[in-house]
């Protein structure tokens, strides 16, 4: 599995729509100004027809399509950058970052991982995930429990759980 391609798809749409608009305005002018040498209105309204069936919808799905392939791309490595930034990650925050859902940031972070982009886990017992490959793997960090509610300094490893030390939870 690799990134997600998209140039080659942005330029073809583009020249097929660019084309499309071009024979379609060409098959219109013949209908609107029909002349006998040229096959008269039944042969512009095949050229409009010709026009917007093979060269401007193809066009414009590619557009399409090249832009959704760039969109995931660069979601994708936005996720990368998070992951390499900070070991712990909540899925709501990377979904508030790429402005989807919690169940399609999942999806981003576990594609990322299987790209090579990112290493690590996802908690889903505590909706986080736990990179391998931030920058530091081992430090102090002020955490306030989510079971008890007490604040503390906790030593944080890369791809594990922090646990409180005065009532044992993992957070």
């Amino acid at each position: 599995m690799e990134l997600p391609r998209y140039r080659g798809k942005l330029w073809a749409g583009a020249i097929l729509t660019a084309l499309g608009v071009l024979w379609t305005g060409i098959g219109a002018a013949m209908a609107i100004f029909p002349r006998d040498e040229y096959g008269g209105v039944e042969t512009g309204l095949g050229n409009v027809g010709l026009g917007t069936a093979a060269l401007l919808l193809p066009g414009v799905v590619l557009l399409a399509v090249g832009l959704a392939n760039r969109r995931r791309a660069e979601r994708l490595r936005r996720v990368a950058a998070l992951g390499a930034a900070s070991q712990r990650i909540p899925v709501d925050t990377v979904a508030q970052d790429l402005e989807v859902t919690p169940s399609v940031a999942r999806k981003y972070l576990l594609d990322a991982v299987s790209l090579g982009l990112l290493s690590g886990r996802i908690d889903l017992e505590h909706g986080v995930f736990l990179s391998t490959g931030a920058e530091s793997s081992i430090g102090n960090v002020e955490s306030k429990c989510r079971a008890c509610g007490a604040a503390a300094t906790v030593v944080t490893r890369a791809g594990e759980a922090t646990i409180c030390p005065f009532c044992g939870a993992r957070n």
